[in-house]
């Protein structure tokens, strides 16, 4: 029978549960948290919520900073120059 009670001895992490994940697939989920945002916003500019719909804007904008941040770290990561340099 399985126990309730967690171990006492710690074990070697799996690699599922680092949490690391290439720029690529980063980008990726940060875009479609992007989407996700823009979808709220349009709700809430139909419901006519103008304290939400600024919510939702500074978490679009910390969101596109993510992103952003992102996309330099890939192209470093690959030797690129760098798409946010102006």
């Amino acid at each position: 029978m399985l126990s309730m009670a967690r171990p006492t001895e710690t074990r070697d992490r799996f690699p599922w549960e680092e949490g690391r994940a290439c720029p690529e697939d980063r980008a990726l989920g940060i875009e479609l948290e992007l989407i996700e945002l823009v979808h709220q916003r349009e709700v809430a500019d139909a419901d006519r919520d103008v304290v939400h719909v600024r919510e939702i804007d500074e978490q679009i904008d910390a969101t596109m900073d993510d992103l952003v941040a992102v996309a330099a770290s890939a192209a470093a990561a690959y030797g690129e120059a760098d798409p946010t340099a102006g």
